[in-house]
């Protein structure tokens, strides 16, 4: 199956300072994932950073990490897996190992992105997946919530290519393989840090978790709103499977959450963010024509951070009683015990009027 028009699908898990900013920040959530109010950077700001890193000497292993994830933010994957490999000697430590091996493994599955088919880039996915691996097992480290994540979205890609009958969808095998916190944190980071915004496999997955295994409501609606922008553009989801986790979720949303006004709230969301992102485009341009680029200014980013956040109306971030197990008990149960008192008071009121009579 030829790829077409794949420059928009999902990236891998990038580290660079711009990454590490953002994730200092706190959660990103869902809701503000799916509708794009995390800002991205006009392709000028990489341009120049690449101009300046190639320039400069000696490197540190954080300008590599830099210089590569810029390359590979303009389609250079292959200049940015030559540059961080010849850097491999200096990772001696836990930390900038985990980023060296999170960064090709993001390289790499950019390279079978692009692939002129799935078959002929399947080298390029299995060694993205090995070097999600190798993150995982480094010792002294913390594995974060993206590469758990993506690595089992890698092994999903590579089973359903190694066997088409294959009947787990996405969003089912990050619940098999993975906790809430896991997914519930590294989908959305992929969807707002790694371009994920335009796969419609990853955003019919965080729709179906969010909808039956998750908190958000709104979430799951705002994914399934998403989801549809995609399909409707001609990018058919990259797994076949994605899209009975994206019937199931539309179901849930659209019965339970109240489609109309979850397609309103996403529709506003994300017109107020588009607004945002071409007012910071502009700021971040018009600093660097005038000689100021971020990265050479330590205070840039706490004199500019970002536009404010909208919130989720409370109507919407209520619990589903039907499709939440606990809740149902509860409620259930509730119920049983009023029914008790009911029947208790009924029979002792007919035993008082026996008595009278």
């Amino acid at each position: 199956m030829l790829l077409l028009a794949l420059g928009t699908y999902a990236r891998g898990a990038w580290y660079d300072q711009d990454v590490d900013r953002e994730l200092a920040k706190g959660r990103i959530t869902a809701a503000h994932a799916v509708t794009g109010w995390v800002m991205a950077q006009p392709h000028e700001y990489y341009e120049q950073r690449i101009r300046r890193l190639t320039a400069k000497e000696p490197k540190s292993v954080a300008d590599i990490d830099d210089l590569a994830v810029a390359l590979d933010r303009l389609g250079r994957t292959r200049e940015a897996i030559t540059i961080i490999q010849l850097d491999r000697d200096r990772r001696g430590d836990p930390t900038s190992l985990y980023r060296f091996h999170a960064n090709l493994g993001a390289f790499e599955y950019n390279q079978w992105r692009v692939a002129r088919s799935l078959a002929a880039g399947v080298g390029h996915l299995k060694r993205s997946l090995s070097h999600l691996e190798t993150c995982l097992n480094i010792e002294g480290i913390t594995v974060a919530a993206r590469e758990r994540t993506q690595y089992w979205i890698v092994r999903q890609f590579l089973d359903e290519m190694e066997d088409p009958e294959l009947r787990t969808t996405l969003g089912e095998r990050l619940t098999q393989e993975t906790d809430r916190r896991t997914w519930g944190r590294g989908l959305p980071e992929l969807i707002a840090l790694d371009g994920y915004a335009d796969s419609p496999d990853i955003l019919a997955a965080l729709a179906y978790l969010m909808a039956f295994h998750g908190e958000g409501r709104a979430e799951a609606g705002f994914a399934i709103c998403r989801y549809n922008e995609i399909v409707g553009r001609g990018m058919a989801p990259r797994m076949n499977l994605s899209r009975l986790d994206a019937e199931r979720s539309m179901v849930f949303a659209e019965e339970t959450v109240g489609g109309t006004r979850v397609k309103e709230l996403f529709s506003a969301w994300s017109r107020e963010a588009n607004v945002a992102q071409t007012k910071h485009e502009h700021k971040v341009r018009a600093s660097m024509k005038a000689g100021l680029h971020p990265d050479e200014f330590l205070d840039y980013w706490e004199q500019n951070p970002g536009p404010e956040l909208p919130v989720i109306p409370a109507y919407l971030t209520r619990p589903s009683l039907e499709n939440d197990p606990h809740i149902a008990l509860v409620v259930q149960v509730a119920a049983a015990f009023m029914g008790f008192l009911f029947l208790r008071w009924a029979y002792r009121f007919s035993q008082r009027v026996m008595v009278q009579t």
